[in-house]
């Protein structure tokens, strides 16, 4: 009788361990930039993409190319990982083999740095680029483009022009402007953190790094929403009380939003733990009853059923 107590006894907690874990799956938090991710939802930036070691990482809107730990790289740019140099090319991220010239489209100082022997001055006579003996001006993460070809790199319209090389043109929609005239829709437009983006001429409302959004829709920019409001424009969405619901922390009046139960998200009060349903939340080591079920917060500052 004893031992099948015990083993009644193991299976119990056995079964605990596995809803804590699905509980915990299933409440995961929106992740910065830099951080592991398995698809665009995880993170804040909605772009998930593979980097180093076929890993992928939560990517800023405007770069091009992931980077553990950090916003991401535009293309041309590299940066060292665990001691192993990565580039950032048109294909996406690449490994760089150690000793040997730069590769055409990559950052250079000098003609002798790249295995072409040529380096181009490129985006707004700034930086310098390797590129094909055979092309014209240069391409960052690509071998270069001929006379009259056009590109669009880091926000910004670029024509190769014979005589003159690269010429930037006007910025992009999404792009942060000053005037109309800065941008190649002709519409520069109020946008969040006090900045003026481009806007697509079929747009209603400003949206950074992208075209913009119409009139009834919404975004995250930041850890705040923003609502594009038919005769006033972009305004902030109004902020929710500790244990209500919110999907990300720029909803909340105390900036935090986490993982709640029926794994729907809440916002939580500043010096708590935990969310709980139509109160601030509770701290490590409490629980509550919802819905006829227990939950606990533990050290880790996750919630689970109990």
């Amino acid at each position: 009788m004893q031992g099948k107590r015990d083993w009644k006894r193991l299976g119990y907690y056995f079964i605990l361990v596995i809803m804590s874990f699905i509980s915990l799956k299933g409440m995961a938090g929106e992740l910065p930039n830099g951080q592991l991710c398995s698809q665009a939802a995880d993170c804040l930036s909605d772009s998930c993409q593979v980097g180093p070691e076929n890993k992928y990482y939560c990517t800023s809107e405007d770069k091009a190319c992931p980077q553990p730990g950090g916003s991401g790289v535009i293309f041309g740019e590299d940066y060292l990982h665990k001691g192993v140099e990565y580039y950032c090319k048109r294909e996406g991220i690449v490994e760089v083999p150690s000793g040997g010239q730069l590769e055409n489209g990559r950052l250079c100082a000098l003609s002798s740095d790249c295995s072409s022997g040529y380096c181009y001055p490129g985006d707004l006579r700034e930086k310098k680029y390797c590129i094909a003996p055979e092309k014209n001006c240069p391409l960052p993460g690509n071998s270069g483009v001929m006379f009259d070809e056009s590109y669009t790199h880091n926000g910004r319209y670029y024509i190769c022009k014979q005589g003159r090389g690269l010429v930037p043109g006007k910025l992009i929609d999404g792009q942060p402007c000053a005037n109309a005239t800065d941008c190649g829709s002709g519409y520069c437009y109020a946008g969040p953190d006090n900045m003026r983006y481009c806007l697509a001429a079929n747009m209603h409302c400003a949206r950074p790094w992208h075209g913009g959004i119409f009139f009834g829709q919404n975004y995250s920019y930041h850890d705040r929403r923003y609502y594009c409001k038919q005769g006033v424009g972009l305004i902030p969405e109004r902020l929710s009380k500790d244990g209500q619901l919110c999907s990300s922390s720029g909803q909340c009046k105390s900036n935090s939003c986490r993982g709640g139960p029926e794994n729907k998200k809440f916002c939580i009060g500043e010096e708590m733990h935990c969310p709980e349903p139509g109160r601030s939340g509770i701290k490590m080591g409490s629980s509550y009853v919802y819905e006829g079920i227990k939950y606990y917060c533990t050290k880790e500052k996750r919630l689970v059923k109990y």
